[in-house]
């Protein structure tokens, strides 16, 4: 499906009806008889599906996980499994000797900000873009960071070997939350985060993590900070303007 940053011009400009046409309109070949499968085992740790993240980085190019250690890894699908087309892109906040004695190990959760400010015009595939990672060490401590990632193509020959690399160029900025529950999914625009948290209440945490009024407490808590009451199932969407969409259960919000 066409992702807005691929439109012609400023998805602003648009309207539902002109997207919803859009999409209705697009079509793209699939050649089954191309198609193969691969066994791969890129992850030495072992992998549940229920304190790991996994996403694709919008374009298709780059697939990004986490590991019960904490560490996030990317692959790039394109290239046959090797020591060059994968690797550790951002460190666990924890020590290794930490997260080894604890029988529960990190709950990670990933979030891509594809806001127009880092997106590359006429570019099939995000170049630069924030990511934030919240790591989770149940009844422990809870670390949520936000990390600008780019692509390092620099050493790459027109035959596209060595192919590129994902690296994490900078962390834009490191807070602590209150380790009171378990952490659903998160949002990232702009400056702005949202995270689901689901503990004795239900509620959506919405922090501006780059803001010249931000104040820190003497445990990190980052504030000022805004709540909604919400039920389970969460999931989050940021959409310009401040708002954000919630869908809960079987129904859905704007805010």
């Amino acid at each position: 499906m066409p992702k807005p940053y691929l439109l012609p011009r400023d998805i602003a400009s648009y309207s539902s009806i002109n997207l919803e046409h859009i999409i209705r309109q697009s079509s793209y070949p699939w050649n089954s008889s191309s198609l193969n499968s691969r066994k791969r085992v890129p992850v030495k740790d072992p992998f549940n599906d229920f304190n790991q993240s996994f996403l694709f980085v919008p374009g298709g190019r780059w697939v990004l996980w986490s590991q019960q250690s904490g560490c996030v890894w990317y692959q790039d699908p394109d290239f046959p499994l090797d020591a060059l087309s994968e690797g550790v892109l951002i460190a666990s906040p924890f020590d290794e000797v930490d997260t080894s004695q604890h029988l529960v190990n990190v709950m990670s959760t990933l979030a891509i900000d594809v806001s127009s400010e880092l997106v590359e015009q006429g570019s099939a595939n995000l170049k630069e873009f924030n990511l934030t990672v919240i790591s989770n060490q149940l009844r422990t401590a809870i670390v949520i960071r936000v990390w600008k990632v780019k692509v390092d193509d620099s050493t790459a020959t027109q035959q596209g070997f060595p192919p590129p690399t994902l690296v994490a160029t900078e962390m834009l900025a490191s807070f602590n939350e209150d380790p009171i529950g378990v952490f659903g999914t998160c949002s990232l625009f702009g400056t702005s985060i949202a995270y689901s948290v689901a503990s004795f209440l239900r509620l959506i945490v919405i922090v501006t993590w780059d803001s010249k009024d931000v104040t820190e407490r003497s445990n990190n808590l980052l504030y000022p900070r805004r709540y909604i009451e919400t039920h389970r199932g969460v999931i989050l969407y940021h959409l310009p303007g401040g708002r954000l969409f919630v869908v809960k259960d079987y129904t859905a919000a704007c805010f």
